[in-house]
């Protein structure tokens, strides 16, 4: 039981670090969209007061 253990943990640990990876892109998208929108907000209400 214990080896058959061991010969999945290195599929587990990739599947992991992927999944991290992919979390960490998806976090970074949606930051770079954020800031996109709150300088698009901005610049809305700059050209609506003047």
């Amino acid at each position: 039981m214990k080896s058959s253990w061991l010969n999945i943990l290195p599929s587990v640990k990739y599947r992991l670090s992927s999944l991290t990876a992919t979390v960490i892109e998806l976090t970074k998208t949606v930051q770079q969209s954020i800031a996109q929108q709150k300088q698009f907000l901005a610049a809305r209400d700059n050209a609506n007061f003047q």
